[in-house]
C-alpha cells in the first residue's frame, strides 16, 4: 500500500481524469495552443514571476490595511 500523500494524489488524479469540466478546459487549451502556437518559455517564465510578485504585493497591502498602516 501506498503513502497517505500517493494515495490522495492517485485519487486526484482519477477524479480529474474523469471530469468533463477538467477535460474541456484541456481540449479548451490545447486548441488555444494549437491555434496560436502559444508563447515562448522565457515569455511564461517571465509572465509568472511578475504575477507571482504582483501577487506579493498584494498580500503586502492587505497586511498593512489590517494593521492600519
Amino acid at each position: 500500500m501506498g503513502t497517505p500523500q500517493a494515495d490522495e494524489d492517485e485519487q486526484e488524479r482519477l477524479a480529474l481524469a474523469h471530469s468533463p469540466k477538467f477535460r474541456a478546459i484541456l481540449d479548451k487549451s490545447r486548441r488555444q495552443i494549437e491555434g496560436t502556437g502559444g508563447i515562448p518559455h522565457d515569455v511564461f517564465w517571465r509572465e509568472v514571476e511578475a504575477e507571482s510578485h504582483e501577487d506579493a504585493g498584494k498580500g503586502k497591502q492587505r497586511r498593512r490595511a489590517r494593521r492600519g498602516a
